[in-house]
C-alpha cells in the first residue's frame, strides 16, 4: 500500500513539473495560457461592539508585456454573506506596438534577403502577416484585472454573525508580444 501512494505522489510531483517547465517556455504569437492572477483574496467581517463593520479588500493583477487576458475566471472557496467583484481593464502600457512588430520582421527580413534566401524570406513575411492579424485583433483587450471583495456583519444585536468571503483568480491570456 505504501508502495503505490509513493508512486501515486510521484506521478502527481511529475504532472506539477512538467505544467511548471511548459509556463516557463519561451512563447510564441498566439500562444494561450492560464496563469493565477489572484491567489486567495479573502475578508471576514463581524461586530465592533455594537455596530456591524465592514470590510473591503481589492486585488490587481497586471498581466506580462505582450500578453492579453481572454477571459477572467474567478473561483469561489468561501460565500457567506459576503460580496465580490471582477474586473477585467485596459491600460495599454504593456502591450507590444505594431512598430515594433514591423521592426522584428523587417530586420530579419533583410538579413535574409541580404544573403539570397528567398524560402526564408517568403516565410517570414508570412509570420509577419499573421503576427500583424493577430495583434490587430487583439491588441485592445483587457490587460489588467481587478478583484473586490467584501464582507459586513450581519443579524441582530441579539445573534451577532460574522461573513466572509473568498476567492481566487485566473486569467486565460494570449501571447502577441515579440518572437524571442
Amino acid at each position: 500500500m505504501r508502495h503505490i501512494v509513493l508512486f501515486l505522489s510521484l506521478q502527481v510531483l511529475s504532472i506539477t513539473a512538467f505544467a511548471q517547465i511548459q509556463a516557463l517556455t519561451i512563447p510564441t504569437p498566439g500562444d494561450e495560457r492560464e496563469f493565477l492572477a489572484i491567489d486567495r483574496l479573502k475578508v471576514t467581517a463581524g461586530w465592533n461592539g455594537l455596530h456591524e463593520e465592514t470590510r473591503t479588500l481589492t486585488g490587481t493583477y497586471a498581466v506580462p508585456k505582450g500578453w492579453v487576458i481572454l477571459d477572467i475566471r474567478t473561483v469561489v472557496y468561501a460565500d457567506d454573506h459576503g460580496n465580490r467583484s471582477t474586473e477585467g481593464l485596459s491600460n495599454n502600457t504593456n502591450v507590444v506596438l505594431e512598430s515594433e512588430i514591423l521592426d522584428y520582421y523587417g530586420n530579419k527580413i533583410r538579413a535574409e534577403a541580404s544573403v539570397g534566401n528567398k524560402a526564408a524570406v517568403a516565410e517570414l513575411e508570412e509570420k509577419q502577416k499573421k503576427h500583424l492579424q493577430l495583434y490587430a485583433n487583439y491588441q485592445s483587450r483587457t490587460n489588467f484585472v481587478r478583484a473586490t471583495v467584501s464582507a459586513s456583519g450581519y443579524g441582530h444585536m441579539w445573534n451577532r454573525k460574522t461573513s466572509t468571503e473568498e476567492i481566487s483568480v485566473y486569467v486565460k491570456c494570449m501571447y502577441i508580444g515579440l518572437p524571442e
